[in-house]
């Protein structure tokens, strides 16, 4: 939800306000319904959280926009609420969610702000 701050799981991540986009277990499926360079977000604050290792020609696509990040366990996935995949959230620099997708089809790309 809007406000809620992330727990130790981003604490490792660069310091200011950050997009996370939640692309979960198939990187392709996400590039069906989005681009990323559609973002546009400074690469060196943007995160792509995948489930699974991306296959090199997908992480591609992503990699010039943003860094990869890996929740084989799902617990990033499960705190951040991804109940659909790819989701975008705006985290400010105390890590607090400020904003998040709220469509499937992110060629409509909408968000929930505070």
């Amino acid at each position: 939800p809007i406000g809620y701050r992330l727990k130790g799981s981003v604490m490792g991540f660069p310091a200011g306000p950050l997009t996370l986009v939640y692309v979960g277990d198939c990187a392709s499926c996400s590039l069906r319904q989005f681009s990323p360079e559609t973002l546009g977000t400074n690469a060196s604050q943007t995160l792509f959280i995948f489930r699974m290792e991306p296959s090199e020609e997908n992480w591609k696509r992503f990699s010039n926009y943003g860094r990869k990040h890996l929740d084989d366990n799902g617990n990033l996935g499960r705190e951040l609420n991804a109940y659909f995949t790819p989701r975008i959230y705006r985290l400010s620099k105390d890590r607090s969610i400020v904003s998040l997708s709220t469509e499937r089809d992110l060629q409509k790309y909408e968000v929930v702000r505070k």
